[in-house]
C-alpha cells in the first residue's frame, strides 16, 4: 500500500517490500584501505586439474556411484545431451567454443557436449574459453587452462581477463599490463581502468577522463571523453558530458556527441533527443536535414513519423507524402506503399496514388520463401483473411479464411471454424481444413491432429512419428533435431522420426548463458536429481563478448581496487548477497566517472544476474573517496517484478550541464505504484544537495478523508493523471488519485514538470 507523501525509503515497507529500492546518502560510515589486513598468499596449489574423467549416463545411485547405460553410449552420437560426469546441479551455464563452463552453485568446472569433464569443479571463478584459454581463479590466484583442462599459465596473477585479440590483462604483485597468450608480458600500465582489446584498440581511464590505446599500449585517442565503449565495426560510442556520439578508430568524430545516446544500425547511425532521432551514414553525412520519430529505407526514398503519423521524403528531405497517414510500408521492388488511413489498409503509389482502395481491415506483406523471392499481401476483409499478388494485387488466396499464418517453403497454414489445413501461395489446398491443429516447421516438416492423435509428416509428406496425447507440440531443432513437448517432458527425434531420448521433468529453464532459444537445463524426475543441458544451436553462433570483453579496474587506485576484488565488503543487504546464498551466478561491472565537485574518480558498481530473468534484479552504487577512505554515495536495489526497486545513475542539470550522481526507480503493490527518482550534487567528497521526485497512483481510501479534502486540486484522476480532483470527485467511491511530489512536498502537475524538465537522466547500465 502506498502511503501520501513519505518518502520512498518507507515506500517498499508499505509494500511488503522491506529492503528493496531503498536509495540512501550514507556519509557516516567510512573505510580506511590501511585497516584491511593483507591476505595471507596461498601456497601454491597443484593447478594441473586431473583430466579423463569418463561420461557416465544415466543411472545415478543415491551414493554417486554411475553407471554407464547403453543408451548413453548410443547418445553420442547426437550432441544434444550433455551430461555432467559427476555434478548433479547446474545453476548456469556459458557455452563456449565447444565446451561448457558451468557453475554448480559453488564451483566452476569445465564440460565437453558429450558430458566428459575436462576439469572438476574447483574453480572459484571461470570464463567462457576464448581463443582457446580460459581464465580461471583459485584461492585469490588467477591462471589460464586450455580445452584439455591443462594449466598452461600458472596461477600466479593477482587479477587476470579473458584473451581478446591475442592479449589479456593481467596484475602480478606492482605490474599490471597485457601479456600474450604464453604469459610474456606485451606491455605494462599505469592508468585508473582499462578494457579488452576490440578491433585493436581498448578504452582506458585517468582521472576519471576516458581515451584509447593500441595493441602496443600506445595512446592513439586521448583521455578527453566523460565515457567510452568498445569499437564495434570501426566505430565507438563516447560520451562528452553524458551526451553520446560516435567516433572512428582515428579519433574523429562521425556524429556528434550532442544526443541522449546513440545506436548504430543495420543501414543508419541515429542519435535521439528526446522523443526524435537524427539520422546519419556510416561515414558521418546527416542523412536528412530535419529530425523524426523512426525512419525506414522505401526504395531512393525514406518513410518518416512525426507526431505519430508517416510521410514520405526524398534523400534530400524533400517531402513527397504528408505526414498523415497511421502506417505506411514498402513493397520492396515497387513503386507502391501499404498505407493505413483513418483505420482502414490500401495501397497507394510514392506519388499517394490509390492503387488498392482503403476497404480492408488489415494488410501485412508476406514474404512466401525464405530468400524473399515472392510476395504476398495478406489481406482483411469483414473478418475473412486471403492473399494477394503484391505486385498485381490480383487474388491468389481466396478471401475467405478466419486466419491465415505467415509461409514457410511456399505454403502457409489457414483457420477456418476452428479447423486447420494448410494452403499453397497459388490458393491450393495442401491438407484439407479438417484437422484440430495443423503445424508448418521450418524444415518443412507438418504436424496434424485428429482428436488426441498428433502425426508427424516430414517434408515430403511422409509419415514419420504419432504420439497421442492432450498438449503435444512439436519444433524442428538445428541442427537436426524435432522435440516433442509433452505434458510430461520431451521427446527427441531425429530427421527420420525415430525416437532417440525421451525425459520426463520437472523444472526447465533457459539458463544457458545468451542462447535462450536455443538451450534447455533440464531436471529429471527419476529421482537421479540431476541436471542436463539439452542444445540445440552450434556453439559457434552464441555471443559471449559481454562476458569475454571486460572493464578492469587497476590498483592504482588502491582503495577501489580492494572493492572490485572483495576486500573491502562495504554494502550490507544487497539483493547479491541473497541470491548468491541460493546459488545464483552475478556479473558486476565497474566504471570510474569524473563528475563535477569531485576530487578524484568515483566508483560505479552495477552487478545482475548473469542468465537473463522475466523481470530485472540489479544492485547498483556510487563509492566515493576521501583520502584513503571509501564511502557509499548512493546505492540501489532492483526487486524484480511489481516490487520494482531503484538502481544508480547520474543526472544532468541541462542549465548548467553539471553532472549529478542519484537513483532512478518504482515500485508497486496493493492496488498502488510510484516512479521515483533523486540527483545530489557531489563536492569534496560529500553529497551536499539535491532534490527528488516522485509519483505515487494508489485508492484514495488510502488517505485519510481531511488530507483529501484539504487541498484536492492537488490530487489528480488516477486514470488521466492531469485532471485535478474536486472535493466531490475525490470521495466518490472507487476513486483513484495520482499526486506530485518534489522533496517529499505535494506540488501541482505544472510545478512537477517544470521541475522534472530542468533535469535529465543518464542511464549507465
Amino acid at each position: 500500500m502506498i502511503k501520501n507523501r513519505k518518502m520512498i525509503g518507507m515506500l517498499c515497507l508499505l509494500l511488503g517490500l522491506a529492503g528493496c529500492g531503498n536509495a540512501h546518502n550514507d556519509n557516516t560510515e567510512t573505510y580506511n584501505a590501511d585497516t584491511v589486513e593483507e591476505q595471507t598468499k596461498p601456497e601454491e596449489a597443484d593447478t594441473t586439474p586431473e583430466t579423463g574423467l569418463e561420461s557416465a549416463e544415466i543411472i545415478v545411485s543415491e551414493d554417486s556411484t554411475e553407471t554407464v547405460d547403453s543408451e548413453a553410449e548410443e547418445l553420442l552420437q547426437y550432441p544434444l545431451v550433455t551430461t555432467p560426469s559427476s555434478t548433479k546441479n547446474i545453476e548456469f551455464a556459458f557455452d563456449s567454443e565447444g565446451i561448457y563452463c558451468i557453475y554448480n552453485g559453488e564451483k566452476y568446472g569445465y564440460v565437453l557436449p558429450d558430458g566428459k569433464e575436462i576439469t572438476e569443479y574447483i574453480y572459484d571463478y571461470a570464463t567462457p574459453f576464448s581463443e582457446g584459454l580460459a581464465c580461471v581463479a583459485m584461492d585469490g590466484k588467477y591462471g589460464y587452462i586450455d580445452t584439455e583442462g591443462q594449466t598452461v599459465l600458472p596461477f600466479v596473477y593477482d587479477d587476470a581477463a579473458p584473451f581478446s585479440e591475442g592479449l589479456a590483462y593481467f596484475m602480478a604483485g606492482e605490474e599490471y599490463g597485457f601479456m600474450y597468450a604464453d604469459g610474456t608480458p606485451a606491455f605494462y600500465l599505469d592508468c585508473d581502468s582499462v578494457s579488452s582489446f576490440s578491433e585493436g584498440l581498448a578504452y582506458f581511464s585517468m582521472d576519471g577522463k576516458y581515451g584509447y590505446i593500441n595493441t602496443d599500449g600506445d595512446v592513439v585517442i586521448a583521455p578527453t571523453y566523460f565515457d567510452a565503449d568498445y569499437f564495434e565495426d570501426g566505430l565507438a560510442v563516447v560520451s562528452v558530458g553524458g551526451k553520446e556520439g560516435f567516433i572512428n578508430s582515428q579519433g574523429e568524430e562521425i556524429v556528434p556527441a550532442i544526443y541522449d545516446s546513440v545506436k548504430q544500425g543495420e543501414n543508419f547511425l541515429s542519435g535521439r533527443t528526446g522523443d526524435v532521432y537524427d539520422y546519419y551514414n556510416s561515414d558521418g553525412t546527416r542523412l536528412l536535414p530535419d529530425s523524426y520519430e523512426e525512419i525506414k529505407e522505401a526504395g531512393e526514398n525514406y518513410i518518416v513519423k512525426t507526431e505519430g503519423l508517416c510521410g514520405l521524403v526524398d534523400a534530400e528531405g524533400t517531402s513527397l507524402l504528408a505526414p498523415e497517414y497511421e502506417l505506411l510500408t514498402w513493397i520492396e521492388g515497387t513503386d507502391n506503399l501499404i498505407a493505413k488511413a483513418d483505420g482502414m489498409y490500401g495501397v497507394i503509389d510514392m506519388q499517394g496514388n490509390e492503387q488498392l482502395p482503403f476497404v480492408y481491415d488489415g494488410m501485412n506483406l508476406f514474404s512466401v520463401y525464405e530468400s524473399g523471392s515472392e510476395k504476398l499481401l495478406r489481406v482483411s476483409l469483414d473478418d475473412k483473411c486471403g492473399c494477394l499478388s503484391a505486385t498485381d494485387f490480383s487474388v491468389q488466396v481466396p478471401i475467405e479464411y478466419d486466419f491465415i499464418n505467415g509461409f514457410i517453403n511456399g505454403m502457409a497454414v489457414v483457420q477456418l471454424d476452428s479447423l486447420y489445413g494448410i494452403v499453397k501461395a497459388d490458393g491450393e489446398l495442401y491438407v484439407p481444413v479438417e484437422y484440430k491443429n495443423v503445424s508448418l516447421l521450418e524444415n518443412g516438416a507438418v504436424t496434424m491432429k485428429q482428436g488426441d492423435l498428433l502425426t508427424l509428416y516430414n517434408e515430403n509428406f511422409e509419415e514419420i512419428y504419432s504420439i497421442s496425447g492432450d498438449l503435444i507440440f512439436v519444433s524442428w531443432m538445428e541442427p537436426g533435431y524435432y522435440r516433442v513437448s509433452t505434458d510430461d517432458g520431451y521427446v527427441f527425434l531425429d530427421e527420420k522420426g525415430v525416437q532417440f531420448y525421451n525425459v520426463e521433468f520437472d523444472y526447465a529453464a533457459d539458463n544457458v548463458y545468451n542462447n535462450y532459444d536455443a538451450d534447455v537445463l533440464v531436471q529429471y524426475m527419476s529421482g537421479t536429481g540431476r541436471d542436463r543441458i539439452i542444445k540445440f544451436e552450434p556453439s559457434e553462433d552464441v555471443d559471449l563478448s559481454d562476458i569475454i570483453l571486460q572493464n578492469k579496474i587497476t590498483p592504482r587506485i588502491a582503495s577501489y581496487w580492494q572493492i572490485v576484488k572483495g576486500e573491502l565488503d562495504i554494502l550490507e543487504g544487497t539483493m547479491q548477497e541473497g541470491m548468491e546464498s541460493s546459488g545464483y551466478g552475478w556479473k558486476e561491472e565497474y566504471r570510474l566517472y569524473c563528475v563535477d565537485g569531485c576530487n578524484s574518480p568515483i566508483l560505479y558498481y552495477y552487478a545482475t544476474l548473469y542468465e537473463e530473468q522475466w523481470f530485472p534484479m540489479s544492485d547498483s552504487a556510487f563509492f566515493g573517496l576521501d583520502g584513503e577512505n571509501v564511502k557509499v554515495l548512493l546505492s540501489g536495489n532492483e526487486c524484480g517484478g511489481s516490487m520494482g526497486g531503484n538502481y544508480a545513475v547520474l543526472w544532468r542539470e541541462k542549465d548548467t550541464d553539471k553532472i549529478l550522481i542519484g537513483t532512478v526507480g518504482h515500485a508497486g503493490g496493493f492496488g498502488g505504484y510510484a516512479y521515483y527518482g533523486e540527483a545530489w550534487e557531489y563536492a569534496d567528497g560529500e553529497v551536499i544537495s539535491g532534490f527528488s521526485y516522485q509519483t505515487i497512483t494508489q485508492p484514495a481510501a488510502y488517505y485519510e478523508e481531511a488530507e483529501l479534502l484539504d487541498e484536492p486540486g492537488l490530487f489528480y484522476d488516477g486514470e488521466g493523471y492531469d485532471v485535478p480532483h474536486t472535493a466531490e470527485t475525490i470521495m466518490q467511491e472507487g476513486a483513484a488519485v495520482t499526486e506530485f511530489l518534489i522533496n517529499e512536498e505535494r506540488v501541482s502537475i505544472e510545478e512537477y514538470n517544470e521541475m522534472r524538465e530542468m533535469y535529465e537522466c543518464i542511464y549507465l547500465d
